[in-house]
């Protein structure tokens, strides 16, 4: 991504939700852009107040950005923003999407027939057993099982997407070089090889 450094700094600042980062970046051009804005043509922005024009003005905490980048190579994450082709369509379209998406693993699998499948993280037998055939038969047809990671059904189908050597892809509420919940260390790992994980929080993000 160009000029990654600036489009951090944006997502860093209090006050910045994903509906006026898009309206920041839009009128003025880039990330970057924003941040070279003066105070008064901030204020020009539409619902915007002195206290975030002030913020995005005088923000300055550049070791958490450099800790950003480190762990973004780190990792081989790769980060899209909402103007990139790259961007899934499909969560383009839904309210107030991510300005941001932190991807680790194959990209690819956001553009390849979608499903999603959640749940309960207690689930009952009966339950984890029609969460595998679904999983498993989507897969098996070569769409793209979506979920959460989370302990119970999305887990149940992540792994069945990946016994059916299908494409699965976690959506975390975490950075995606944090392992949570922990159990699922191995299955993290075999995700990053055989689909991505997906964030819209920065790196080092706790869930």
């Amino acid at each position: 991504m160009e000029d990654l450094r600036s489009w951090l700094m944006l997502l860093a600042i209090p006050g910045i939700g994903p509906s006026r980062f898009r309206a920041l970046v839009e009128k003025f051009g880039s990330p970057k852009e924003v941040l070279e804005a003066s105070v008064e043509q901030l204020m020009q922005l539409p619902r915007m107040d002195e206290k975030t024009a002030l913020a995005i003005k005088n923000y300055r905490d550049q070791s958490s950005i450099e800790k950003q980048l480190a762990a973004i190579q780190k990792h081989q994450v790769r980060v899209v923003g909402f103007q990139d082709p790259e961007y899934p369509e499909l969560l383009g379209q839904i309210h107030d999407p991510p300005s941001l998406l932190f991807i680790k693993g194959d990209i690819k699998c956001l553009k390849s027939n979608p499903v999603a499948i959640v749940g309960t993280r207690g689930p009952t037998t009966y339950g984890k057993i029609i969460a595998e055939q679904i999983a498993g038969e989507l897969a098996a047809r070569g769409i793209t099982v979506v979920s959460g990671m989370a302990r119970g059904i999305d887990s149940v189908a992540h792994r069945s997407a990946l016994a059916r050597g299908g494409k699965t892809v976690a959506v975390l509420g975490c950075g995606v070089d944090v392992v949570y919940p922990p159990e699922n260390l191995k299955l993290q790992a075999e995700i990053t090889r055989s689909g991505a994980l997906i964030s819209e929080f920065p790196m080092g993000t706790s869930p």
